[in-house]
């Protein structure tokens, strides 16, 4: 006859403790990336946000014998050129500006001077909790690629020219940017 052993130990309640801790973390590892990251649909506002700020920023320049000089957030706004909804920074800096729903960005508008990112214009996104990625941002330079001059990515300008686009710099993948802001130059 044949014995079989038998068991009835099974596992020990430190020994689930330990596989589920280790379980927690991993999860943790493989979704902390992602926590807070925007979704495909707030991309979209933010490119429809971009969309009629430049538009704004053109009818300002138009305004303004076709120059670009003084532009800011509170120049807009003085010229009734923003949508009333809209919202200026209220900690004194005269160029960001808020959506009405601005839970995970803020959009920056002014001269390409500080950045040194050619352009006529400056549109910058500023995410909240730098919940933008790389990914979103390349996305972002992608949609509007040829109506730039250039861009900041991580701090540094690039020329938009045939042989330096968009994904040629910005890495395709979901971390967030390093800084957690990306500036567009409109031409």
């Amino acid at each position: 006859m044949l014995k079989t052993l038998k068991n009835d130990n099974g596992f020990t309640l430190a020994e689930l403790v330990i596989v589920i801790a280790l379980i927690g973390a991993l999860a943790a590892l493989a979704l902390g990336p992602l926590k807070g990251l925007w979704s495909s649909s707030e991309v979209s506002a933010v490119t429809q946000n971009i969309s009629k700020l430049k538009s704004t920023c053109e009818q300002y320049a138009k305004m303004n014998g076709y120059n670009f000089n003084g532009l800011s957030a509170q120049a807009l706004q003085a010229d009734g050129l923003l949508p009333a909804s809209w919202t200026l920074d209220g900690g004194g800096d005269s160029y960001d500006i808020f959506p009405p729903n601005h839970s995970f960005t803020g959009y920056w508008i002014g001269s390409p001077g500080p950045f040194g990112v050619q352009g006529s214009f400056i549109i910058g996104v500023d995410s909240q909790n730098n919940s933008i990625t790389n990914n979103m941002a390349l996305q972002l330079c992608n949609n509007f690629i040829n109506q730039l001059a250039g861009f900041v990515y991580n701090n540094t300008a690039y020329a938009v020219t045939a042989s330096n686009s968009c994904s040629i710099v910005i890495p395709g993948n979901n971390f967030p940017i390093p800084s957690g802001q990306f500036f567009l130059g409109f031409q």
